[in-house]
């Protein structure tokens, strides 16, 4: 298990991961080299995953939606084909594979109506007969979205930032090829040199610096966190789909307000589909979880018509925009 100050260090590394380890050892308290040390040993623990930027997804698509799957019985062989093939897809942003009455729980961020047909189409081809069923839910909004709460350090200011931009004022076309690169590569390692986008974008590292700086201050970039793994500081993960009733803006207010409340719930987006929300909840265990949801149905009261609930197991991929929205 892990201690207050690797807590620490995941803390401050989830709200900024390209923080400086000089910066970060004042933070937590401790020296350069005990950090630099106690971060190698979260890597080799898998505790965190990756580094990554947190881009404006509308800057690049209109939308997203979650796709569930159930397959027939398959063999490993298949199952790891299924892994590399949605983990490779350039519009899947996101997938876990689930305990329950689904398989695999994807998120696919896409242009325009065509391209999520197409996209559905791409991955019902390729599962073919291994498909038994699946359901979609399209993205209206995303209400939070953070793992702070599973490190149990308490925060002062539970608003989420990334949520208060106006996400509508920059368009994709006034991002240059070089733009374009540094993206990319922060999207997929946030930890990356300046020095090593220096040499691909064939200009000097402060062009670089000064072009990072441009894109956080236009919130195309609105910050860099961790992937940190839940299920190796001994949570278990659910995905509740729930139908509420009356989702006036009355109602909405006090889900969200709700949400914060509860440092368990990473995620939650009103969707359109069978449900129209979508919970994602870290428990302890499953008494842990059972409280939980006792909770939530309670807080919902006879609000909530219907609801399901899948057991998350390994998440293969997260990334804020993945390689086919960057073209």
């Amino acid at each position: 298990m892990i201690d207050l100050i690797d807590k620490k260090i995941l803390y401050y590394l989830e709200k900024d991961s390209r923080m400086s380890i000089s910066k970060l050892s004042k933070l937590v308290g401790a020296s350069r080299e005990l950090i630099i040390y106690r971060i190698s040993k979260l890597e080799e623990k898998n505790i965190i995953k990756s580094y990554i930027a947190r881009i404006n997804q509308s800057i690049f698509c209109t939308s997203g939606a979650n796709l569930v799957v159930k397959l027939a019985y398959i063999e490993k062989k298949r199952y790891n084909e299924i892994l590399n093939y949605l983990k490779s897809y350039g519009n899947i942003n996101w997938f876990s594979d689930l305990c329950g009455s689904f398989d695999f729980s994807i998120s696919i961020l896409y242009r325009d109506s065509q391209e999520l047909a197409n996209i559905i189409n791409d991955i019902n081809l390729f599962l073919s007969h291994d498909l038994i069923s699946h359901n979609l839910s399209v993205y209206i909004s995303e209400y939070k979205f953070d793992r702070k709460g599973i490190l149990e350090l308490k925060e002062k200011n539970h608003i989420n930032p990334r949520f208060e931009v106006n996400f509508k004022e920059i368009n994709k076309n006034e991002l240059d090829e070089k733009d374009i690169i540094i993206l990319k590569e922060l999207a997929k390692n946030s930890k990356i040199k300046n020095t090593e986008l220096a040499k691909k974008i064939k200009m000097g590292e402060d062009i670089v610096r000064i072009r990072i700086k441009k894109l956080e201050k236009r919130n195309v970039i609105l910050g860099y966190t961790i992937v940190i793994n839940p299920y190796s500081l001994g949570f278990e993960g659910y995905s509740l789909y729930l139908q509420i009733e009356d989702m006036t803006e009355q109602m909405q207010v006090k889900i969200k307000n709700y949400l914060y409340s509860n440092p368990y719930i990473y995620f939650c987006s009103r969707v359109a589909g069978k449900f129209n929300l979508i919970i994602g909840l870290y428990t302890k265990d499953r008494i842990h979880f059972k409280e939980n949801l006792s909770d939530i149905k309670n807080f919902f009261g006879k609000s909530l018509k219907d609801y399901e609930f899948q057991l998350l197991m390994e998440e293969h991929k997260e990334i804020f925009i993945p390689d086919n929205l960057f073209n």
